[in-house]
């Protein structure tokens, strides 16, 4: 029997890039489906973090989120810790936790396919010094390379791709920094770092692992428009490039370094470690196997 969700919840950022109030088309839906209504909470401002907080007190068993990036990754932060099942609908511009689950950017359609789904299933996390990361983080890079997602989130592709160069320029010849992989104590040296999951179908009956170019990040702004995946393939033969399957990262000593997890800035202070939990997330999204 398909479960049916009683106290479901639908967080809707309004203020993200593409989205709008599409509340009473998910909760019929929903309804269609057999489940409960949801609970709405929807923020039209900056009122966000007070719907976040709201939506914890509310303990649902179902959590569907309908925004950008960083609402889709706080949202599934909940979720993870309140141990309920997430449904992550393409809002946003560059809807990088929605694609990697449904691979579409139409809601309806992502929305169609989970409600499909008769059980959740675990969705692996990447965690740097705790903060949870589901599809892909990269470290050291600069700071244009958040200004070229801005670029790219306010539709200004050519003015992203043609920045592109600068910072590929920058992190090649900025300053390296040392690193371990997989607790072995070999120093290792890169200028960026860039990590991606690959097909979870090729891990789902062991330890999760994930895929990490080094030196070179040139997926840049193909992984803020498309993801890190496809890129990795396609720079995997650079000679400036070092590509291979780890477990676990650690950047000793002090300092602070830009990151991105899936798509989203953030500071790091050192040391920072890089973890896997494959039991990271439930989501209601096709099994990887199948």
């Amino acid at each position: 029997m398909p479960i049916i969700f009683k106290k479901p919840a639908l967080l809707i950022n309004l203020s993200s890039g593409s989205s709008s109030d599409v509340s009473e088309e998910i909760t019929a839906k929903l309804v269609d489906k057999g489940h409960a209504a949801p609970e709405k909470f929807i923020s039209k401002g900056d009122g966000i973090e007070k719907q976040f907080q709201a939506l914890k007190t509310y303990k649902p068993d179902l959590i569907i989120v309908f925004g950008g990036d960083g609402t889709c990754r706080s949202a599934a932060e909940i979720a993870r810790h309140s141990d309920v099942p997430l449904i992550a609908l393409p809002g946003g511009t560059m809807n990088i936790l929605p694609r990697e689950l449904y691979k579409t950017v139409d809601w309806e359609e992502a929305l169609t396919i989970a409600l499909n789904q008769t059980d959740p299933r675990w969705h692996t996390a990447g965690l740097l010094n705790g903060s949870p990361f589901y599809c892909g983080a990269i470290i050291g890079a600069p700071t244009r390379m958040a200004n070229i997602r801005e670029s790219v989130r306010d539709g200004h592709i050519s003015e992203a791709v043609t920045a592109i160069p600068k910072v590929v320029e920058s992190v090649t010849e900025g300053e390296t920094f040392s690193y371990h992989v997989d607790g072995d104590p070999t120093d290792l040296e890169a200028n960026a770092i860039l990590l991606s999951f690959p097909p979870q179908s090729e891990y789902a009956d062991a330890a999760p692992e994930l895929d990490m170019a080094s030196v070179m990040p040139l997926s840049v702004g193909e992984l803020l428009k498309v993801g890190a995946q496809s890129l990795l393939m396609d720079w995997r033969e650079s000679e400036n490039i070092e590509s291979k399957r780890i477990r676990s990262l650690e950047i000793k000593g002090q300092g602070r370094f830009e990151t991105l997890l899936d798509g989203e800035a953030e500071i790091v202070s050192c040391p920072l470690t890089v973890t896997l939990e494959k039991r990271g997330v439930k989501v209601m999204a096709p099994n990887p196997k199948t």
